[in-house]
């Protein structure tokens, strides 16, 4: 293997390493990420709003949450119940009349 090779599974390597530890600074479940990021098909789900700080951001967005999709300056998803349950932070359901 020369030295470009090993640059290469180097970096590979590093970036595996970095978003393990990103996942467990995170807190966040493999599975929950999968589960949260699977449509709701045949469940009936409701909009949700992502309850989370400026630092949490990346929590929301893991999970499948959209900025400013639906509500204005707020995290949005569309999601059951049983995968609202699941979630590692606090959300509410979104008042469709004033957001």
């Amino acid at each position: 293997m020369g030295v470009k090779e090993q640059q290469l599974g180097f970096s590979d390597w590093e970036q595996r390493t970095v978003a393990a530890r990103r996942t467990a600074e995170w807190k966040m479940d493999a599975a929950i990420i999968v589960d949260c990021n699977k449509p709701p098909v045949l469940q009936s789900g409701k909009e949700i709003k992502a309850k989370v700080s400026y630092g949490q951001r990346h929590l929301a967005k893991a999970a499948g949450f959209h900025w400013n999709s639906l509500v204005p300056q707020a995290w949005v998803r569309h999601l059951s119940t049983s995968q609202r349950e699941r979630l590692p932070f606090p959300v509410e359901l979104v008042d469709k009349v004033n957001g």
